[in-house]
């Protein structure tokens, strides 16, 4: 609901940003859980830094912590978006690539 306050865990490279999403989405940020990227905590650990809140944690954590054992606890899913010309550039890479490596299988 818009205004809750949430208990946000996120084991990433850049957890502002996920904390920023949340704000975005109408959340209160009203405890950070932090956890070192690709690093984990105990289900008790995260409970007492929730302080009671409900906990929502990245999609990527939710592979590493069971949120249905921590009770009130959500995973939200993000997505990147990037632009045209990453995959543009990213075409061009893997084409020449498949080309080079056909041309190496008929030689």
């Amino acid at each position: 609901r818009r205004g809750e306050a949430v208990a946000a865990l996120a084991g990433i490279g850049n957890p502002g940003r996920f904390y920023r999403t949340l704000e975005g989405l109408g959340l209160r940020v009203g405890a950070v859980i932090g956890v070192p990227d690709h690093g984990t905590l105990s289900p008790q650990a995260i409970l007492r830094r929730a302080a009671g809140l409900p906990v929502v944690m990245t999609e990527k954590d939710e592979v590493k912590y069971n949120p249905h054992s921590l009770g009130r606890a959500y995973a939200l899913g993000v997505e990147a978006a990037l632009p045209r010309i990453f995959y543009d550039r990213l075409d061009l890479l893997l084409g020449g690539a498949m080309a080079r490596a056909a041309a190496r299988k008929e030689a």
